[in-house]
């Protein structure tokens, strides 16, 4: 099941392009026929715009990011509103999402 469809329903359309099969390594569609596929699935999206309600992640809110090293977190450790939990984890809490967000990249 796609991490969108766990979170956000069955309503939710997907296209899956590429599959992980490493830290560094993905099978992909060849390019043109991914373009169809995510022009379908947009345009399937869109006839069913109205049956489904916006993802509402709730208030106050939390953003937890585990890195696959040490360095990345180190330098976020120090925003505002920003803890280092574990060596490569921060968290980010804040009233809301996008401020939870913003303390992670702005």
């Amino acid at each position: 099941m796609p991490e969108a469809t766990a979170l956000l329903g069955d309503g939710v359309v997907t296209v899956p392009v590429k599959w992980g099969i490493g830290t560094r390594g993905a099978r992909m569609i060849p390019p043109v026929r991914a373009r169809e596929l995510i022009e379908d699935g947009a345009k399937k999206s869109l006839a069913n715009v109205g049956d489904l309600t916006p993802y509402d992640p709730g208030k106050p809110s939390e953003i937890k990011v585990e890195f696959k090293n040490t360095t990345d977190p180190a330098k976020l450790a120090n925003r505002p509103g920003v803890e280092q939990v574990e060596p490569r984890t921060i968290v980010s809490l804040a009233d809301d999402w996008w401020t939870a967000w913003r303390q992670f990249f702005f």
